[in-house]
């Protein structure tokens, strides 16, 4: 039983570092899919056309 709360404690550690980066990712890879560019610094999509 100890193992598994490890294991499940580990797992919540990484989706917890690791969620930042996907939804990082996802931004990028939307904003790049609307034929816009995405600004790393300021963390924002330019000239992008709107969503439908």
């Amino acid at each position: 039983m100890r193992k598994f709360i490890y294991i499940l404690i580990v797992i919540l550690l990484l989706v917890l570092f690791i969620k930042p980066t996907i939804q990082e990712f996802f931004a990028k890879d939307d904003c790049l899919d609307r034929g816009g560019s995405y600004n790393a610094q300021s963390q924002i999509c330019e000239g992008a056309r709107s969503p439908n």
